[in-house]
């Protein structure tokens, strides 16, 4: 398969959301993938084509990362995990399923976390979702993963999108986010090497087939 622009792929994912259910309220849609696949770029990208077309100022669409549900780093070195965060055993698994669950109803004003990569830390109640913005933008590494407790994930979504890039794209992309991020190219490429490569690796194994898959 060739590698797909950005452009090309929000409009696939958008073509997708076209064949769910009308019916519905609310329509949950899951982009996964590796770290460094670019899930959050396409659901961002996603998210605001959506809302171009928003009326009497809600929004159409709204986004919930997975990321906004990483473990404290206190708890983690406690644990022993810090060194592996970001991989699954590193996020509060049961909470970010309940949240899924609570975003599939429209009853109230709902509020989400999110993770501020710069502090490297959770911000709570920082996501406010509107009780009629009827798609839900879900974006996470392990939303596709086919063991519990992440596979009960799967009833809660009407259509899901997988992004796999080669590995040699996501080496490259996650090295230079770990540069940008102040880190030595000796520190990056231990960190990419120990710990993220690992988790894409366990993604690209462990996940079940999407509805559609990028490039």
């Amino acid at each position: 398969m060739a590698k797909s622009t950005l452009e090309e792929n929000v409009k696939a994912s958008h073509e997708l959301l076209r064949t769910c259910n009308g019916q519905k309220k609310r329509i949950l849609i899951a982009i996964s993938g590796p770290p460094g696949s670019g899930k959050t770029t396409l659901a961002e990208t996603l998210v605001d084509k959506l809302n171009q077309n928003s009326k009497n100022f809600i929004p159409h669409a709204a986004l919930i990362p997975m990321d906004g549900f990483h473990l404290d780093n206190d708890l983690l070195r406690d644990q022993g995990l810090l060194e592996r965060k970001g991989s699954p055993e590193t996020f509060d698994t049961s909470g970010f399923c309940e949240a899924i669950e609570k975003a599939t109803h429209c009853d109230e004003i709902s509020f989400y976390p999110q993770f501020d990569r710069g502090q490297d830390k959770v911000i709570d109640n920082a996501i406010e979702i509107h009780p009629k913005t009827p798609v839900i933008v879900i974006e996470g590494n392990y939303l596709m993963l086919n063991y519990e407790p992440w596979a009960q994930l799967q009833r809660h979504f009407d259509a899901t999108i997988f992004i796999s890039p080669e590995i040699e794209t996501l080496q490259k992309r996650l090295l230079n986010r770990w540069i940008d991020n102040g880190l030595s190219h000796e520190q990056a490429s231990l960190r990419v090497q120990h710990n993220d490569l690992k988790n894409a690796h366990h993604v690209f194994n462990h996940s079940r087939r999407a509805d559609l898959l990028l490039k």
